[in-house]
């Protein structure tokens, strides 16, 4: 669920019953210590923030429903009114779970208002991890707030991308370059389907514009193409936690390499 206003406790706690999950799973070790993320989110909440998205990995079984991976956004909760045709919002991205797979993981994310997508960027600079122990609570508000102070540096990336002007040739190399992150060798459809604008915004050759043109194309999918048995398909949207976050941190991290063109 992606919102642009403040996602209620009720509408989290149905989206994604994990956050309150009162235990963590049982196939955890005897250190893990369990924080529930309803108590983070309070946290963030009190401390200025909300949710404006909410996403929870499926799970097969009642148990792992309750422990699985899940994905929050939170933003500066006066930045909700702040909200203007192609700009775009900071926001703390938070991935956990109550099974042992990942500590509580914290990224740097925008929101572009035009096409309602929300980007990440490489963790290799905006990540900040916080282990199952301790003040879990406190860490992640500390570490919410440590990536707000970053967005300055976010912001001169994205200011940057906008002022780089990309020629056809390093168009389609990002758009190759971005079917590898998915696909690899096995791809379904030809890498300019990923440069296929969907608005009359987007209708720019700088990097920015193409960068979010390709994610928006390659998360979301709807391209058709053909499989190899021969049979027509139609590429999916990506709707996994951990896919979501990976392919974009390093579509963001690709987009940083084409600055050093």
């Amino acid at each position: 669920m992606r919102s642009d206003h403040p996602i209620t406790f009720s509408d989290i706690a149905k989206i994604a019953p994990a956050i309150f999950a009162e235990k963590p799973s049982q196939n955890v070790s005897s250190q893990f210590v369990h924080i529930r993320t309803a108590d983070v989110v309070r946290a963030l909440y009190d401390a200025g923030f909300a949710a404006s998205r909410v996403q929870q990995k499926k799970a097969r079984t009642v148990e792992a429903m309750a422990t699985t991976r899940h994905l929050l956004c939170f933003r500066k909760l006066e930045s909700f009114t702040e909200l203007k045709v192609d700009s775009y919002i900071p926001e703390v991205v938070i991935v956990t779970a109550h099974d042992g797979t990942t500590a509580y993981r914290l990224l740097g994310g925008m929101y572009r208002v035009v096409c309602a997508n929300g980007l990440i960027v490489g963790s290799t600079v905006y990540g900040i991890n916080v282990p199952h122990k301790g003040d879990v609570a406190r860490g992640v508000v500390d570490a919410s707030l440590k990536i707000v102070d970053s967005m300055a540096e976010m912001e001169a990336v994205v200011a940057r991308m906008r002022s780089h002007a990309l020629a056809y040739e390093r168009t389609m190399g990002f758009a190759e370059h971005a079917m590898d992150i998915r696909y690899g060798e096995e791809r379904p459809f030809k890498a300019e389907e990923l440069l296929v604008r969907r608005r009359d915004e987007d209708k720019h050759d700088d990097l920015w514009t193409t960068y979010n043109v390709v994610q928006e194309n390659l998360l979301k999918g709807g391209q058709a193409g053909i499989t190899a048995t021969g049979r027509r398909s139609t590429s999916r949207a990506i709707n996994r936690v951990t896919k979501d976050v990976t392919y974009n941190q390093k579509l963001w991290d690709l987009a940083v390499e084409y600055l050093d063109d």
